[in-house]
């Protein structure tokens, strides 16, 4: 069994400003990156490059003082000599103080196989893409022309103890869905999954608790997962899982699971899986209650449509009615003028004009004016005149 050392955060202290932290990291048996993140875990101030350089110069320099321990913050933490790891106990109720997760990327074979075969390619995909970002690394390294500036990004770090506590509880959480009849649609690594439950789609996250940070002075800022593009670089882990239920839903009970160190994420899981099962049926009925909204709204155009069809036949019915009357108007106009004329011409029909007698003329004029005249036609052909689809066989009095 490996060896556990406890450090107060004032022997932690102690030791940072007696000698160099690659020192001091050596004696711990640990690496300087990770006592830079336990000294800042505690809040124990370290010394800046110069100090030891100014120090063997012979120049005066002062330490600077460790501050009173702030509430959250532990007053010591556990170094695990034999194996190099540090860690720190259950982070506390309260988060006002960063408290980062030492990455410890280990995940045993018997784990691993437990693991939901979805999670299990989070993991196969993390270690190629990682294989391959070290293969480009050392490329351009071995490249006789490289000259220290670098174009190929670094590595992909292992794992981290957070990353893989997502991990497994993401994988019993899918485990879970699909065993309460549940079908996991899209689980990117990111946390953003998909679930489909009465073939309706529900979105959900299951990601790290984030907060702003108080102070960038210290650690690597990134060191708590190995994927710090799904998070604002303005944010840290808090230590704790947050679940939610993202799709929009009218009736829920609770959409929103937050971890705390008096309520583990893991004892939430029946209250969430109840959730992500009810909010099927939820979508269901609001999916049912749209279409029947849209049917209605479909059958109001509809009937809107066919109002206005309906009221713009009647208005053409009645524009053609209105010019039956016009010609019927015009054609008692042009009789009274032939009966003027034919009273004028009583000596003159016989007169040839342009081949054509008097007589003839006005016979032509009567014939012209019978045809146009809507008097002269029945009731039924009159109404069928100002018919849409028979008006086109209709011509007016002016019509040659």
């Amino acid at each position: 069994m490996s060896s556990t050392r406890r450090v107060s955060r004032e022997e932690l202290y102690a030791l940072v400003w007696q000698k160099p932290m690659e020192q001091v990291a050596a004696d711990l048996e640990i690496s300087p990156k990770r006592l830079k993140i336990l000294c800042h875990r505690v809040d124990v101030p370290i010394p800046i490059d110069e100090f030891w350089a100014k120090k063997k110069a012979g120049e005066t320099v002062e330490a600077s003082s460790l501050p009173t321990q702030k509430r959250g913050v532990q007053g010591f933490v556990k170094i695990r000599l034999s194996e190099g790891i540090s860690c720190l106990e259950t982070p506390t109720a309260d988060h006002s103080v960063h408290q980062e997760i030492t990455p410890e990327p280990v995940l045993s074979a018997h784990d691993y196989k437990r693991l939901h075969p979805k999670i299990r390619f989070w993991v196969d995909e993390h270690k190629r893409i990682q294989a391959e970002q070290r293969r480009a690394k050392l490329q351009e390294q071995n490249d006789p022309s490289f000259d220290g500036w670098s174009w190929v990004d670094d590595p992909r770090i292992d794992l981290t103890t957070r990353d893989i506590y997502r991990f497994q509880f993401t994988s019993s959480l899918l485990y879970a869905i699909e065993k309460a009849g549940g079908r996991v649609a899209e689980s990117p690594v990111s946390g953003r999954l998909v679930v489909l439950v009465d073939n309706e789609k529900i979105e959900c996250t299951v990601v790290e608790k984030m907060a702003r940070w108080r102070s960038r002075s210290l650690g690597d800022p990134d060191a708590w997962s190995a994927y710090p593009e799904h998070h604002s670089g303005g944010l840290h882990s808090t230590g704790f899982l947050r679940v939610e239920i993202t799709t929009h839903l009218n009736t829920i009970r609770q959409r929103k699971w937050i971890e705390a160190s008096d309520k583990r994420i893991e004892t939430q899981l029946s209250s969430i899986v109840a959730e992500i099962l009810a909010a099927g049926p939820v979508l269901v009925e609001m999916r049912s209650a749209r279409e029947e909204r849209e049917k209605q709204y479909e059958k109001e155009r509809a009937e809107e449509r066919e109002r206005v069809r309906l009221q713009r036949l009647d208005n053409e019915r009645w524009s053609k009615f209105q010019k039956l009357a016009i010609d019927w108007e015009e054609c008692r106009r042009i009789r009274v003028f032939l009966d003027a004329l034919r009273e004028k011409a009583k000596s003159d029909t016989d007169t040839v004009v342009d081949d054509r007698t008097i007589a003839d003329w006005i016979a032509w004029a009567e014939a012209r004016l019978s045809q146009v005249d809507p008097a002269q036609r029945s009731a039924i052909e009159i109404v069928e005149a100002f018919m849409p689809d028979r008006w086109a066989g209709y011509s007016s009095y002016g019509a040659g």
